[in-house]
């Protein structure tokens, strides 16, 4: 096959996350065997074309008008240069390719509705528009098959309108998740970016009632944003400045060191497509501490890899921790395996065939 993917941004760009990791696990699978070209944004700093993983990448649009930009391509150069199947990947705004590529069959890749989160990250005008484009866009995918990371992510979909052919395919993890150092009593972690939706403030103050009764724990936050300097206010208000630790930006291998050795994961976010970086705390034997939220509630299911309580009930949240403190460490241990032999069914390889299968069959009912 001849594949050309579309995404807002690539896993070299500065503020990638879930959903380009995601995309690059699929197409570096399938530049194993098939020919793979990823357009995307263009970013200071970083090439127009690259070769990564196998695939190229051509940075070739702005942001702000990339539907308007990869639209141009298609007519213009695209749609002549014998792509047998695009993958349409909907990160942020759609870019409708239903509506202009026609000759070539599309398979969408949806992750979840930003919705109201919208408000917590843009200006009131600018969060109602973007919302509103987000939904709209998404119609013109109704004809087109979707595939989307969680049953609560399908469910968003199926709320907007019905759409023709949607199938549930999971995130993985990497093998070098799967490790079994020693955890650190009482240390707990957050991984991500630094942003109002993630609401790392609720895990800061989780972990402030965690410390009251169990003065020995620490909690580790590592990643950027904007929301840094106002969670860093909530530390020293909270009198934790000597409990709570910023790392910054982390390498894989840093991230992977700090999920292994930590005894608890805290994810407190307000909403995801399906919460990779739980499944990877899993897989390093680390449950998971969080909300029964769209798309975590799909990757942590209670007394399986974690536990759950309503959203921002963290005083719910805290009565497991405080159960989970107080076993031994025979008992932890078991608890720790357990949690990852759960994460032992979302593996990389067979996901990304189930995809490349996804793929070889819209191509043969296209035709």
């Amino acid at each position: 096959m001849k594949i050309l993917a579309a995404n807002w941004r690539d896993p070299l760009h500065p503020e990638a996350g879930g959903a380009e990791v995601h995309l690059d696990k699929i197409l570096s699978y399938l530049a194993l065997n098939h020919e793979v070209v990823l357009v995307t944004t263009r970013t200071s700093g970083i090439p127009e074309e690259y070769q990564y993983h196998g695939y190229q990448i051509l940075r070739l649009g702005h942001p702000f008008l990339f539907h308007y930009t990869f639209k141009k391509l298609w007519q213009q150069r695209f749609q002549h240069e014998s792509f047998d199947i695009v993958i349409d990947d909907i990160s942020k705004i759609g870019i409708s390719s239903p509506q202009f590529i026609h000759n070539v069959p599309i398979v969408a890749i949806f992750h979840h509705l930003h919705g109201h989160t919208l408000y917590q990250l843009l200006p009131f005008p600018l969060a109602y528009y973007v919302a509103w484009a987000e939904k709209n866009a998404l119609k013109s995918y109704r004809y087109t098959p979707i595939v989307t990371v969680s049953p609560s992510s399908k469910d968003e979909l199926m709320k907007i309108l019905p759409f023709n052919k949607v199938i549930v395919l999971p995130n993985g993890i990497d093998d070098n998740f799967f490790v079994n150092n020693d955890k650190t009593p009482g240390l707990f972690c957050s991984v991500g970016r630094l942003t109002k939706a993630k609401r790392i403030d609720l895990s800061i103050k989780l972990f402030s009632l965690v410390n009251r009764q169990f003065p020995y724990t620490e909690l580790v936050i590592a990643g950027k944003g904007k929301e840094e300097s106002h969670l860093k206010q909530l530390v020293k208000k909270l009198n934790l400045e000597n409990k709570v630790k910023f790392l910054g930006f982390i390498s894989e291998a840093e991230k992977i060191e700090l999920l292994s050795k930590a005894e608890g994961f805290l994810f407190t976010t307000e909403k995801e497509g399906w919460g990779i970086t739980a499944l990877e705390a899993s897989a390093a034997r680390t449950p998971v501490f969080g909300f029964s939220v769209a798309g975590i509630k799909d990757s942590v299911i209670n007394n399986k890899n974690g536990f759950l309580a309503p959203f921002g009930d963290i005083e719910n949240l805290y009565k497991y921790i405080e159960i989970y403190l107080s076993f031994d460490v025979a008992k932890k241990k078991e608890i720790q395996q357990s949690v990852q032999l759960f994460a032992k069914q979302f593996d990389w390889t067979s996901i990304t065939k189930q995809f490349e299968t996804i793929l070889l069959k819209t191509i043969s009912e296209f035709h």
